[in-house]
């Protein structure tokens, strides 16, 4: 077994400090990398904690785990994006889980599951919202499933002409209008919101 661990730390001012841990292990021919990178920015009156996760095992498996806390005064956020990749010999997995707290008064989780067999694309997409106000979650939950009957349609056309990559970009407009519906949700809760991004590429 062969064991290689890394680690950087950067202080800048105080005020940030980044914090990297990189540890490699190596057994027979499995190899498995696992990445930290811990970023602390610390502003007037705002701190803001984003920790990555990124944990190969064999190149076959990918895990990336994002987690963004945004402290301003009382106000916190938490947003968690964690994506799972599998490659196997016929089947491509991907998922893609996220999770928004904002003061502990409003929940997002959207969950997004590309499966990929012998080139047939099947996208399943599931959002919770969790908000104290009852006529918001009646407005997200409407919003959301007209959005989900559009893309099971489109799905199911693209897929029989074999246009893998429009129905990639159809994926991704739809959770483009999910992250507008969390947004527009939280300016009208009146709590901040930081939207993370995270594009998955797989190439099998």
């Amino acid at each position: 077994m062969v064991v290689v661990v890394v680690v950087v730390v950067v202080v800048v001012v105080c005020s940030l400090v980044v914090v990297v841990v990189v540890v490699v292990v190596v057994v027979s021919d499995s190899v498995v990398v696992v990445v930290v990178v811990v970023v602390v920015v610390v502003f007037r009156r705002m701190v803001v904690v984003v920790v990555v996760v990124v944990v190969v095992v064999k190149w076959s498996v990918v895990v990336v785990v994002v987690v963004v806390v945004v402290v301003v005064g009382r106000s916190m956020v938490v947003v968690v994006v964690v994506v799972v990749v599998v490659v196997a010999t016929r089947l491509v997995v991907v998922v893609v889980v996220v999770v928004v707290v904002v003061v502990g008064a409003l929940v997002v989780v959207v969950v997004v599951v590309v499966v990929v067999v012998r080139g047939v694309v099947v996208v399943v997409v599931v959002v919770v919202v969790v908000v104290v106000s009852w006529r918001l979650v009646v407005v997200v939950v409407v919003v959301v499933v007209v959005v989900l009957v559009v893309v099971v349609v489109v799905v199911v056309v693209v897929v029989r002409i074999g246009l893998v990559v429009v129905v990639v970009v159809v994926v991704v407009v739809v959770v483009m209008m999910m992250v507008v519906v969390v947004v527009v949700v939280v300016v009208v809760v009146g709590c901040t919101l930081v939207v993370v991004v995270v594009v998955v590429v797989v190439v099998v």
